[in-house]
């Protein structure tokens, strides 16, 4: 059998792996993975390109990694301990800073937590209105703020160097960059999703090759799920690939410059996509579904760019001046989210699924999106 995606194979079967280890733990699971290696190994000299070899391995190695990991004391390493210590202090530094730059209270926590991802003095009141109204996802660093980020760098440096000889002195310190952000922000794991992802693209861009989305995606969740099996039951994990990984089935890419009408549909068209991907789960976690999550991202996610990138000039520049812009346009959008959230009916509450009505959704919205693009012609949107 020749496998047609290898890469999303891999996460399948090891994230299948994974589950089966954490479900049955038995140190059984060792012996039974080097048995299967060597099944899968007689499968490829068999027959070259054989799929089942790859198959086996990758649930085996789940398994038998997932199955370890339950079972074994677990200690964080010293050095990670010092690093993780370290990049608090330089995360308190910029807070510090912050605070120099005149910024106060809810304007200084709410500017710490979009930049840094710390919500430590974030109100309950506040937290509150962003999960109610839909935009707590704001408040959790992700692929959102690295791709601000990204996009800084690539309007400043990487569309300017791209085809020159010099191109591969300028990666370095643009992955230092990017991983030295996931680093000062603790490592989420949609943080991470995003960087390996962004390593990826970027890459890929500096080699005038390209790389198809759904390939840096499946790297990602590889790459996290073989460092930190447990990860898979994160709902950090869950939540930001489903998100992703939605958006790709459901959107593609416009072809040629598109307008301005078709940028605004295109946001109306992620945000919903992210919405209709997230949903399901965020009920049987949450217990809420809120209803205004996506014309209310259209709104804030061109404002928090703005914060993020003012945030970055009043660290950089810490004047008075900035440090005023930055609190109104905070103050501006805790307005916008706390007018939403008391809107009658912008939530549903009381929610209480089972895990298998959220497999049916999933079963259902996946059949519902296959249908649909297949069925689709081609527009505008097409590739």
């Amino acid at each position: 059998m020749t496998l047609g995606q290898p890469l999303w194979w891999s996460v399948g079967l090891l994230s299948a792996g994974i589950a089966a280890g954490y479900a049955l733990p038995s140190l059984w699971y060792l012996p039974a993975t080097l048995l299967l290696l060597a099944v899968a190994t007689g499968l490829s000299a068999l027959k070259r390109g054989n799929g089942w070899a790859l198959l086996l391995f990758w649930m085996a190695f789940g398994a038998a990694r997932a199955s370890m990991e339950n079972l074994l004391p677990q200690t964080p390493l010293p050095a990670w301990e010092a690093v993780q210590a370290r990049a608090k202090l330089k995360s308190d530094f910029l807070v510090h800073r912050l605070q120099e730059s005149g910024l106060q209270s809810e304007s200084l926590s709410l500017g710490s937590a979009l930049l840094l991802g710390r919500r430590e003095g974030i109100s309950r009141e506040t937290r509150q209105a962003y999960s109610e109204s839909g935009a707590a996802h704001l408040l959790a660093l992700s692929g959102l703020h690295l791709g601000i980020l990204y996009g800084l760098l690539h309007l400043l440096v990487i569309r300017r160097i791209r085809f020159s000889e010099w191109r591969w002195f300028a990666l370095p310190p643009l992955l230092l960059l990017l991983w030295g952000y996931v680093l000062l922000a603790g490592l989420p794991l949609s943080l991470v999703r995003a960087a390996v992802m962004c390593t990826a693209v970027m890459t890929a861009t500096l080699a005038q090759r390209s790389l198809a989305p759904m390939h840096a995606l499946a790297l990602s969740a590889l790459g996290i799920l073989l460092a930190s099996p447990s990860s898979l039951l994160s709902i950090s994990f869950q939540l930001s690939f489903l998100a992703v990984f939605f958006i790709m089935i459901i959107l593609a890419r416009p072809a040629g410059t598109p307008s301005a009408l078709m940028r605004v549909r295109q946001a109306a068209a992620v945000s919903g996509a992210a919405w209709l991907g997230t949903a399901p789960l965020a009920a049987y976690y949450f217990h809420t579904m809120p209803l205004l999550s996506i014309p209310l991202s259209m709104l804030l996610i061109p404002l928090t760019t703005v914060i993020v990138y003012l945030s970055i000039a009043t660290l950089v520049l810490p004047v008075p001046l900035l440090a005023t812009c930055l609190s109104t346009l905070i103050g501006l959008q805790n307005h916008i989210v706390t007018l939403c959230a008391n809107l009658p009916g912008a939530v549903i509450r009381d929610l209480h699924p089972t895990w298998w009505h959220i497999a049916l959704a999933y079963v259902l919205l996946l059949a519902a999106i296959t249908r649909r693009n297949a069925q689709r012609r081609p527009t505008d949107f097409e590739e």
